[in-house]
C-alpha cells in the first residue's frame, strides 16, 4: 500500500471524546481497510458546533505544518466505505500515482453539487465544487489556507467559496467513501446523506463517461 507512505503518517480520524460510538465504528472500518491512522480529538463547541470542527481542523493542520508535513488525509468519524479493502487500496495507489504535483484537494467522497468537469485520468475526476469533508486529502497550500483563515461558517462552505475556485480539486473514481446514517452533533439530528452523495456522483459521472 504505497499510498499511505505518500502522506508521511499524517492520516487521522477526527472524533469528539463524547462520541465513542462513532470512534469504535470508524476504527473498525479503517482497520478493515488496513489504514494506519491517529485519532484527533475534536473540539467540542456546544454553542456553535460548526466552529468546533473548524477549530479541530485548524489545530490538526497546524500540527502537521509545524512538523514539516506536506500533505494530510483527514477522515471524519461518520465515514462509510463503498468498496472492500482490496479495491480501496488498489484504487488509492492508482489515484496517488495519477495526481499532479500541484493538486490542492483530493476527495475520497463528496457532494458534487454542480457535477464534475471531467476525467483527469483513469481514476480521478476534476471538480467544479465539492461539499462534505468526511474523507479528504489536503495539500500544504490547502492546510495553510485553513490555518490562516478566520472561519465562522461550515468548514466546507468556506472551502467551496474561497479556496476551490482557484484550486486544483479532484475526487477518486470510483468514489470510495460516503457517510454513515447517525446522529450529528453539528446538526443536532439523525442524518443520512449516503444515497444523496452517491446518487449525485453517479449521475455526474454518467453525463461524462462514454457508454
Amino acid at each position: 500500500m504505497i499510498w499511505q507512505e505518500y502522506f508521511g503518517g499524517n492520516i487521522c480520524v477526527v472524533n469528539l471524546l463524547s462520541r465513542n460510538d462513532r470512534l469504535k465504528a470508524a476504527t473498525e472500518l479503517l482497520n478493515r481497510l488496513e489504514i494506519n491512522f491517529e485519532v484527533w480529538e475534536a473540539t467540542e463547541n456546544k454553542e456553535k458546533p460548526i466552529l468546533g470542527l473548524v477549530d479541530s481542523m485548524q489545530r490538526y493542520f497546524r500540527k502537521v505544518l509545524e512538523a514539516g508535513g506536506e500533505r494530510s488525509l483527514v477522515f471524519e468519524d461518520d465515514i462509510s466505505p463503498l468498496v472492500d479493502a482490496k479495491e480501496f487500496n488498489e484504487t488509492m495507489d492508482k489515484c496517488i500515482s495519477q495526481l499532479p504535483n500541484d493538486w490542492d484537494l483530493f476527495y475520497l467522497g463528496c457532494n458534487v453539487a454542480h457535477g464534475v468537469q471531467g476525467f483527469y485520468s483513469e481514476n480521478l475526476v476534476t471538480l467544479k465544487m465539492a461539499y462534505a469533508t468526511h474523507a479528504v486529502a489536503y495539500s500544504k497550500r490547502a492546510m495553510e489556507f485553513v490555518v490562516n483563515r478566520e472561519i465562522k461558517e461550515p468548514f466546507d462552505n468556506c472551502l467551496v467559496r474561497d479556496f476551490q475556485p482557484n484550486a486544483k480539486v479532484f475526487c477518486s473514481y470510483p468514489m470510495l467513501f460516503t457517510q454513515n446514517e447517525s446522529y450529528s452533533d453539528i446538526e443536532k439530528r439523525n442524518t443520512d446523506y449516503s444515497r444523496f452523495l452517491e446518487g449525485r456522483f453517479n449521475a455526474a459521472i454518467k453525463k461524462i463517461k462514454p457508454c
